[in-house]
């Protein structure tokens, strides 16, 4: 398990696509008559600074082909689209840990977790800062508290 340091900002987000069918006929031309929903899209997205040691890629072992390090091919952190390459049938666990000022935890485990996005931006405005911005779907939760 790797420990996914320097996050800023976790936001989680629930989406579907939505489209409205209208009335053709005569009488009542462009009143819809119902609304089509697909199915929900669970995701979050996070924004992490990139640290010396790693970028997001390496932490999460891929290389700049797309192929898991623990396959045997070290990852060299390059950002050239490889992560996107993800196998669907190889997805992993994001485990997100809460600690609550009085005293209890709340942990949330992101099952069959893809990457949809990787973005980094680097920019100088008090001091040089370079962020990765990710956005993540995940198949379903889970909480625990303590």
């Amino acid at each position: 398990m790797q420990q996914l340091d320097g996050v800023v900002s976790f936001n989680e987000e629930q989406s579907r696509d939505l489209e409205w069918r209208y009335e053709v006929d005569s009488d009542g031309i462009g009143s819809p008559l119902e609304v089509m929903a697909s199915p929900v899209r669970h995701s979050f997205k996070l924004r992490r600074a990139v640290t010396y040691y790693a970028d997001l890629i390496s932490i999460l072992g891929f290389n700049s082909l797309g192929i898991n390090s623990s396959q045997g091919i070290p990852a060299d952190g390059t950002v050239d689209g490889g992560l996107l390459a993800q196998a669907i049938t190889n997805p992993y666990i994001f485990i997100k840990k809460e600690i609550s000022p009085s005293g209890g935890n709340i942990v949330t485990f992101y099952r069959n977790c893809l990457l949809g996005s990787v973005m980094r931006d680097t920019s100088v405005v008090s001091s040089l800062g370079i962020y990765e911005d990710a956005s993540i779907y995940y198949g379903d939760r889970q909480l625990f508290t303590s």
